[in-house]
């Protein structure tokens, strides 16, 4: 790579004043940059180094714009509350609309980043015992009070907001999953004051929260059809125990997903997590991939040094070939889903866990960070199991199938990187937090707190 001499661009320190537990995750997709990462493990905000773009929602059809105003409702409902502090990736919140089925929300239900979790409970509330200079709570009294707080939390916002989700069908349900971590006996602990501090990573013991309610029961309440205690007691609400024991042939079929999507297409695609799933009864199965696209020279524009300075290569000389390499792109983008296609139609024959009523759904994530084209953030695709079983009796063929089979081109991704929920009181301390290397791009430094 050739320096630029004539450019020498000093990057300045960021500082970032953060309130309690700070996860700060810098990601660079598709190219020879690695990812940079900072964790401050003094509060519980999320931070991170790169711009984002607004979106304009009036661009949007009313489906997607309802459920992205909803996203935004639960994360301010989960974000802080009047009686306890929740807080979880605010920004990867997502919600999407399966037709026929209903609009599905999901809380923290992916598992793409570490979360580092602080767990902070008031000894008052939880029945305290004083031990010399040791304090102790109930763990099981602590976490059953914390998952009833959830499950209200996740009534209130059904009955208050699912209404607003005018196009959902009167048979079609509204469902809202709720992953988190509770306390477990092994989980570090220290007294703060009057509260006792949890650190624990949760990974093996995830629960899950699901509530659900039918639209039709929504606009009764809506119309004085039914109280408001009766449409609340329509609500369905299950707690569903560490979700890494599920189906065998769900984990199966992910790893299938997982060989096919490395690297596609001489590496134009490639996977850039491992897949992940999840079970949605009476909805169906749902698999997230993350992809990046490999834009060649443009992912080599940019190159960072340990010192204080960082040498920018010059654009023209890799703009042919990143113009060839955005070309591939968008010419291999229909083959791509082609072959998403037709592998969730074939491999999903074997995904005998799944009910004939209900969908199987592929949802392929991109990571555009470096990239020119106007290609869709997401990809949706989604078919019956009683259309793959058609298929498997011969009653259609495969190309018949492909051609039927749903597919929704979306704006926003519907990936979420949270891995759950976690109860914090944040401190009334600031913590500086210190990022010695930004961003830089056609020679500026550009940050984001």
């Amino acid at each position: 790579m050739k320096r630029n001499n004539n450019q020498n661009i000093k990057i300045m320190k960021m500082k970032t004043t953060i309130k309690g537990l700070v996860l700060a995750s810098l990601m660079m997709f598709g190219g020879s940059l690695n990812a940079q990462r900072f964790v401050s493990t003094t509060g519980s905000t999320v931070v991170s180094g790169f711009p984002s773009q607004e979106q304009d929602l009036s661009k949007l059809p009313k489906m997607e714009r309802d459920i992205i105003i909803l996203q935004n409702v639960l994360n301010d409902m989960f974000k802080e509350s009047s009686q306890q502090r929740y807080s979880s990736l605010s920004t990867e919140i997502k919600g999407i609309h399966i037709p026929g089925k209903g609009v599905i929300f999901n809380v923290g239900d992916n598992s793409l980043s570490e979360s580092v979790l602080f767990t902070q409970l008031n000894m008052i509330a939880t029945g305290e015992k004083n031990t010399g200079d040791k304090k102790e709570i109930n763990i099981d009294q602590a976490n059953k009070e914390k998952e009833n707080q959830l499950k209200e939390l996740s009534k209130e916002f059904l009955l208050n907001y699912g209404s607003i989700l005018s196009e959902v069908k009167d048979n079609e349900q509204i469902m809202l999953n709720v992953k988190y971590y509770p306390i477990d006996e092994n989980s570090k602990q220290a007294n703060q004051g009057e509260n006792i501090v949890f650190l624990s990573r949760g990974t093996k013991n995830t629960k899950r929260i699901s509530s659900s309610i039918q639209f039709k029961d929504l606009k009764d309440l809506l119309s004085g059809k039914l109280s408001f205690e009766a449409t609340k007691g329509k609500i369905t609400t299950k707690v569903i125990d560490n979700e890494t024991n599920e189906s065998s042939d769900t984990k199966i079929m992910a790893g299938i997903l997982d060989d096919l999507f490395a690297s596609t297409f001489d590496g134009t695609y490639r996977k850039t997590s491992n897949t992940s799933w999840t079970y949605f009864e009476g909805f169906g199965l749902m698999y997230n991939i993350g992809l990046s696209y490999n834009t060649g020279g443009n992912s080599a524009r940019v190159a960072f040094y340990s010192g204080q300075r960082a040498d920018v290569v010059k654009e023209e000389e890799y703009k042919k070939k990143e113009e060839e390499q955005l070309n591939k792109i968008e010419e291999s983008f229909d083959d791509l889903i082609e072959l998403a296609k037709e592998s969730l139609i074939t491999y999903g024959r074997t995904l005998r866990s799944v009910k004939s009523d209900e969908v199987i759904i592929l949802n392929l994530n991109f990571s555009s960070f470096f990239t020119k084209n106007m290609l869709p953030k997401s990809v949706r695709i989604s078919v019956n199991k009683s259309q793959i079983d058609q298929f498997s009796k011969g009653g259609i063929s495969l190309d018949q199938l492909k051609k039927d089979i749903d597919v929704k081109k979306l704006t926003s991704s519907i990936n979420s990187s949270a891995e759950g929920i976690y109860f914090v009181q944040p401190s009334s301390t600031e913590a500086q937090s210190v990022y010695d290397k930004v961003r830089v791009l056609n020679g500026k430094a550009e940050g984001k707190n």
